[in-house]
């Protein structure tokens, strides 16, 4: 299921509950059926004498090379109205021991 969501730029939710049913149907499909953004994508660079090495957590089915950035015809996520988005990455600082 989530490969298939990530391969149609969709989305995916693991129901156990009428409680949780009710919360997926509610509050998140309402912000999957308006898109506030499309074709998002974030860049991150970060300072070589700062950062000796960074590992991004998550997003691995989402990852653009550089040389894809700016090309339009590379699918990118979409963000719903009421949505966030967030980044985690894992560093090793330069000065690190």
């Amino acid at each position: 299921m989530k490969m298939l969501a990530n391969k149609g730029n969709g989305n995916y939710i693991y129901i156990d509950s009428m409680q949780e049913a009710r919360h997926a149907l509610v509050n998140e499909m309402s912000g999957r059926m308006f898109t506030l953004a499309r074709d998002v994508k974030f860049q991150v660079e970060f300072n070589p004498a700062r950062v000796f090495a960074y590992r991004l957590v998550g997003y691995e089915f989402r990852k653009l090379e550089d040389r894809d950035f700016n090309d339009d015809t590379r699918d990118s996520g979409e963000v719903g109205v009421g949505h966030q988005v967030s980044v985690l990455y894992e560093l090793v600082m330069a000065d690190a021991p």
